[in-house]
């Protein structure tokens, strides 16, 4: 943290947020309608003069469909944590695969990277049904 402003790589709370309104075409105004606030809350939390509450900062990150760590600029990984709760086989979601890897010791997690591996290059040589 630097003067109050969430810092990571030359990026800021405020450079973050108007990143993601640009991307998504909004003005200052239409980006304040949608989380409640007036036009000059918004240009404040762009400038890093006023920092949002948790209600607006869970807002923010549902409506850009980006995690609140991304918005912190805590991380570059955009995913909504959400997406991790997501079952993709039975019994298994992405968090629980990625904590299990976690739990392992580094030479069994580099199996598994390199079994991944291998499956990624037999998909791409088995023919297309």
């Amino acid at each position: 943290m630097v003067n109050g402003n969430v810092k990571k790589h030359g990026t800021d709370f405020g450079s973050r947020m108007r990143e993601l309104r640009d991307e998504k075409g909004l003005y200052q105004k239409e980006l304040a309608a949608v989380l409640k606030v007036s036009t000059g809350t918004v240009c404040n939390y762009e400038k890093n003069t006023h920092f949002p509450d948790a209600d607006t900062l869970v807002r923010l990150a549902d409506f850009f469909d980006v995690s609140i760590d991304y918005l912190m600029c805590r991380t570059d990984l955009r995913s909504n944590l959400n997406k991790f709760n997501k079952e993709i086989c039975p019994g298994y979601s992405v968090a629980k695969l990625v904590n299990m890897i976690v739990s392992l010791e580094p030479q069994q997690q580099d199996e598994v990277r390199q079994y991944t591996e291998y499956v990624k290059i037999m998909k791409k040589k088995s023919p297309r049904t």
